[in-house]
């Protein structure tokens, strides 16, 4: 018992360990290499779908977050019809970086116009004339915010963009590594 070897885990990469062992040997297989390198692409795919994932479902949820807190709500909030009246531009106008346009609107609360500009800003300029709704608080109506996809569409569209590029690279994790024969995790398990 006391003789007895501890036990070594199995390599990471298989095909790359065999190759590295022995550099000068004329017996090395050039389909267990490409296997080896893909294995790692694989690795850093998953690692990268998974850091890209999060870091875009943060955004988003940042996002929403702060719009959540600029959105009127509670009993004193009300919705009323507004037009776009016109465009706020934006940016350096450059080949490389274009202008970006939000959405200037106006509304009308108890016979007095208001006018908002979105938070909201797109590389193509909202159509002057079309309707939207708009959210505001009673109280203060000039505080009001465009309601509905115009102003929560990029906080899920990045949430939705980065949960499945988070899923991805799970997914691709996953497949890699815990399905594998040798993996710890089946390595602990008494197959029945």
């Amino acid at each position: 018992m006391a003789d007895e070897e501890p036990k070594v885990p199995p390599p990471l990469f298989p095909q790359l360990d065999r190759v590295a062992e022995s550099p000068d040997d004329s017996e090395i297989d050039p389909v267990e290499t490409v296997r080896g390198i893909w294995s790692l692409l694989r690795l850093a795919l998953a690692a990268t779908a998974i850091v890209a994932g999060l870091f875009m479902s943060s955004c988003g949820t940042l996002l929403a977050v702060t719009q959540l807190a600029h959105t009127p709500l509670g009993p004193n909030s009300r919705s009323a019809p507004g037009i776009v009246v016109g465009q706020k531009r934006s940016g350096l106008g450059t080949r490389r970086s274009g202008y970006v346009y939000a959405p200037v609107v106006r509304f009308n609360v108890d016979g007095r116009d208001f006018e908002i500009t979105s938070r909201l800003f797109t590389n193509t300029p909202p159509p002057v004339g079309q309707r939207v709704q708009v959210r505001y608080d009673a109280a203060k109506p000039e505080g009001a915010v465009l309601a509905g996809w115009a102003e929560w569409g990029t906080a899920v569209e990045w949430m939705g963009i980065g949960s499945a590029l988070f899923a991805a690279g799970i997914s691709m994790w996953r497949r890699r590594w815990w399905l594998r024969p040798d993996s710890w995790w089946r390595a602990g398990r008494a197959s029945p």
